[in-house]
């Protein structure tokens, strides 16, 4: 009587081929990750952010600024600029604002307005706004 190894070899053949199968799968999952890292502060949008130096330049301006000398609200405007742009470079987002104009809006009103450019961004999302600050008469 002859031994027939024919379905042992079919069987060792099929658990060889599934085990390829899988490393191959697995060694492509671990490739496909290698450099895909995102940190935590680039996976978060610019507008949170945004809306916060909006909201902090015209505090600051309102703090510093005497709404009767246009002066004055210019030199505000240029500390607070810097102060910003220094606290966001730290983050790596890139601040600029331009004091657009300043104006009355009565001859004799203690209140000015300004108009300023803001713009913020992180290398991948730029925002930009134009505002108008109410300096005094709060």
């Amino acid at each position: 009587m002859i031994k027939d190894n024919r379905g042992e070899i079919i069987l060792l053949m099929g658990v060889l081929l599934s085990t390829i199968i899988l490393s191959i799968s697995i060694y492509s999952s671990y490739l496909a990750r290698v450099g895909s890292y995102v940190n935590e502060q680039s996976s978060k949008t610019l507008l949170p952010e945004f809306l916060n130096v909006k909201e902090t330049l015209i505090y600051g301006i309102n703090e510093n600024a005497d709404p009767l000398s246009e002066e004055s609200i210019e030199n505000a405007f240029e500390a607070v600029k810097q102060d910003i742009f220094q606290r966001e470079i730290k983050y790596g987002i890139l601040f600029n604002a331009t004091l657009d104009t300043i104006y009355p809006l009565d001859p004799i009103s203690n209140v000015r307005y300004a108009v300023i450019t803001i713009s913020l961004t992180d290398g991948n999302t730029c925002i930009t706004d134009r505002i108008c600050v109410q300096i005094g008469g709060r």
